[in-house]
């Protein structure tokens, strides 16, 4: 009865880990997301709440290692652990709006000082994340001090806490990330995981024999001390190498799939992650299936990283020779659930595999190194510190050293040699030396081999017809420039082909800048969110007394600068022009400028929420002049009609005078007046005036005023009408993000609704002194322009079978 009690007891203990990983990684989610709104998604923002969330958990598993030896009952502490962490997620999503005011408060006058912006982001991010991630980590090591009761099972009960862990928090991320934050809400999620660790910790109170359990084992015979080979400093370094190697592959693998993926959301980081943690998982619990000799675990561990390495070599062989036959297949997808199939799952698989042997190091390790239960707790402790500190150190060097400086391909390299070498070192003990010195001449090799030129081949594959003429990695994103088929040479971020030197591609950007242009003709200060090929920049700098600030999450886009000088004027080299890499929404709440124009063309919404929120239009709003015109960019291609008006929406929620401007089928623009928009034909000939502008918009088949003035297609009072039963995009609800659209072409649904919801040219006002001759006169000028439009519309819903009338 006593065994049959204490299993049960045992099983309780892995459901509870179960649960604990679950509710963290939902945790973990909603935290980042909320503080990459806040610091931005630059990597060095990124990096350092990863760092400051692996920290924690480092603290959390050495202090709790040494207070579950120390006193008499761990499962108490282990339950107050859970209640803690529920008071706390709720605390915090009540205090989070507060301490970002903190925060936008402290840092207005930090950004010239960018060392102390860090500084004070590093404890920003300490205050919020420390207290809940040092709980965190008191999980395992309290719960195997509880459960544990003899020294032969250390190994295997330890390989089922930690597997059923991580195996619970691949669930929570991938629930997460696919449901919860996409359909609920980040403030559900804190809701949802307090709820479980308060279910959890209840559960566990109600169970005397854990919440009353001491530490006082039922049997505890001492190992013999000549099992282990090596001493306990190797054993230690191979963790941290483990640890290191694992954050390092994930960082590496999300790199060079993204350059791969067809959906490049955060549906497919969250598989990344996710197979890397259940590989992890599903090692530690096929590591407690069999009975191991003390002989046998001690060879294992030693191979255990070589397997890691070869494993991880031959997925990447698998990858770089069958991907370019995956991108082929794509033409066939019809679904999202296509997409998941061909490409999450496989990615899912494939990546687990490696983590397997790596999820095993952690519990063989702590069955090497504890031969006593009286130390089981500061030795589960100490190997959670060891392991978690090298995921720290993994995640900040392959993320801001390794990758900018010698690519992911080389990276990935030295990872495996770290990885190999690991397990060589312990395999080869007595000639550790000569090992040492193969080691050093492996990592010397990685530089000299030619490997840089492999992710170009690779990209070169998914684009066969494409000639790449150029090719940058950085901190943030690969780069590359590609010359398609028609002698058009297009802009590509992470395999994403985001702008192109076509005429209706240039015809997006220059309106971008001469639309708010002719709106704020006097503008001596202007704010450029998304570099691209620097069109806009361009257009917007040819008014010499003008200061254009232009805001880029990647430097490479800048560099790229000079390559695109024929359509973007040479604007790198202007003097009026500033460059600032960062994340567009971090400069806007760290800048103390006011601006007369802000435009933002970003990444697509999908890829870049954060820019197209209700909150991100408030902080423009915020720093726009009294008079000041705020453009922004909307696409019709890959998003929804409901998603379409969502982003909508969130814009005419914030600002008074709102339009919208059709300049192609694929890309409309919201721009947004501090009084409504007018078609005064004294403005947009004064606009056209400027020889130099003209020849720009002229360029893009924007020959005259009345072809510019055509594009003014959705009042104010229709937008609004338009968007009466659309939900809003937000920071907490950011509908667009998890959008399940695949469709790439122009959605006919939306430039259906569009035509459905036009304003009839007779209803837009004319400010003009014209006398009613020449306002007839300028008013048909811009109908039948605007006819040529809704013609080119209604042609392209008749090849989907839909037949416009009104």
């Amino acid at each position: 009865m006593i065994l049959h009690n204490r299993n049960f007891h045992f099983a309780l203990l892995t459901f509870a880990l179960f649960g604990s990983g679950f509710a963290s990684m939902i945790c973990q989610l909603a935290w980042i997301k909320e503080l990459q709104l806040l610091f931005g998604t630059y990597i060095v923002p990124v990096a350092i709440v990863t760092a400051v969330f692996l920290l924690g958990l480092a603290l959390g598993s050495y202090l709790s290692g040494k207070l579950a030896d120390r006193f008499f009952r761990p499962g108490f502490f282990l339950i107050s652990a859970f209640y803690l962490l529920a008071l706390y997620v709720l605390l915090l999503s009540w205090l989070i709006p507060h301490l970002r005011n903190f925060y936008y408060q402290s840092t207005v006058h930090l950004y010239d000082r960018i060392w102390l912006l860090q500084l004070f982001r590093v404890l920003f991010a300490m205050l919020v994340l420390l207290i809940p991630t040092v709980l965190m980590g008191t999980f395992l090591p309290l719960a195997a001090k509880a459960g544990i009761d003899k020294t032969e099972t250390i190994r295997n009960k330890t390989a089922q806490l930690y597997g059923m862990n991580t195996i619970g928090a691949a669930g929570g991320l991938l629930t997460a990330g696919f449901f919860i934050l996409g359909k609920q809400g980040i403030h559900a999620a804190y809701s949802i995981a307090a709820i479980m660790y308060l279910a959890v910790g209840v559960l566990l109170t109600a169970l005397p024999l854990i919440s009353g359990a001491q530490n006082t084992p039922v049997q505890d015979a001492q190992r013999p001390l000549e099992k282990i080979k090596w001493p306990a400093g190797f054993i230690l370094l191979v963790l941290f190498i483990d640890g290191f190697c694992m954050m390092g592959y994930e960082i590496a693998w999300t790199r060079l799939l993204l350059n791969f993926s067809y959906e490049k959301t955060v549906y497919f980081v969250a598989v990344i992650i996710a197979s890397l943690i259940i590989g992890s998982g599903l090692g530690s619990l096929l590591l407690s299936i069999r009975k191991w000799k003390s002989e046998s675990i001690t060879l294992l561990f030693a191979w255990l990283p070589v397997a890691a390495a070869l494993t991880t070599f031959a997925v990447l062989l698998v990858f770089l020779n069958f991907s370019p036959e995956w991108v082929r297949e794509r033409v066939n997808y019809v679904a999202w659930n296509d997409v998941f199939l061909n490409e999450y799952l496989p990615v899912l698989i494939l990546l687990a595999i490696p983590a397997i042997p790596m999820g095993m190091i952690m519990p063989a390790a702590a069955y090497l190194l504890t031969r006593e239960l009286k130390w089981l707790g500061r030795k589960i402790g100490l190997i959670g510190w060891i392991n978690t500190a090298g995921s720290v150190a993994g995640s900040l060097l392959a993320g801001l050293l390794l990758i900018p400086l010698m690519g992911v391909v080389r990276s990935f390299a030295l990872l495996l040699v770290f990885n190999l070498f690991s397990g060589l070192f312990l395999l080869g003990y007595q000639r550790w030396e000569k090992i040492l010195i193969v080691w050093i001449a492996s990592q010397v090799l990685v530089f000299f081999l030619p490997l840089g030129k492999i992710l170009p081949s690779l990209i070169q594959s998914y684009y066969p017809d494409d000639l790449l003429m150029a090719f940058r990695e950085g901190p943030s994103a690969t780069v590359t420039v590609h010359r398609i088929p028609s002698g058009v040479e297009a802009l590509s971020i992470n395999g994403d082909k985001t702008a192109f030197t076509s005429v209706e591609d240039l015809r997006v950007h220059r309106t971008l800048a001469a639309l708010p242009m002719a709106y704020c003709p006097q503008f001596t200060n202007a704010l450029v969110i998304g570099f691209g090929l620097g069109v806009t920049t361009g257009v917007l700098a040819e008014k010499n007394d003008a200061f254009v600030t232009v805001v880029d999450l990647s430097p490479e886009v800048f560099a790229f600068a000079g390559h695109f000088k024929d359509v973007n004027h040479d604007v790198i080299s202007r003097k009026n022009v500033t460059k600032i890499t960062d994340d567009g929404r971090s400069y806007l709440c760290h800048s103390g400028k006011k601006f007369d124009i802000i435009t933002s063309n970003a990444v697509h919404p999908r890829l870049s929420s954060g820019l197209y929120t209700e909150e991100f239009y408030r902080l423009c709003r915020m720093k726009l002049t009294s008079g000041g015109v705020f453009c922004q960019w909307i696409p019709t291609n890959w998003l929804s009609l409901p998603e379409f008006k969502s982003l909508i929406r969130s814009f005419t929620n914030v600002f008074s005078h709102c339009s919208l401007w059709f300049i192609t089928r694929s890309h409309t623009l919201l721009l947004a007046t501090p009084h409504p928009a007018d078609l005064s034909a004294e403005r947009f000939r004064n606009l056209f005036s400027d020889e130099q502008l003209a020849e720009s918009l002229q360029e893009t088949d924007l020959t005259n005023p009345p072809a510019m003035a055509s594009l003014f297609l959705i009042r104010d009072e229709d937008l609004r009408d338009m968007t009466t039963d659309a939900a809003t995009n937000t920071d907490n609800l950011p509908l667009v993000e998890y959008s399940r659209e695949i469709m790439m072409k122009p959605n006919p649904e939306i430039l259906n609704n569009i035509l459905e919801k036009i304003s009839p040219v007779s209803a837009l006002d004319c400010t003009d002194t014209l006398n009613s001759g020449q306002k007839d006169l300028w008013m048909k000028e811009v109908q039948a322009q605007r006819e040529q439009i809704v013609q080119q519309i209604v042609f392209y819903l008749k090849t989907f079978g839909i037949d416009y009338r009104k």
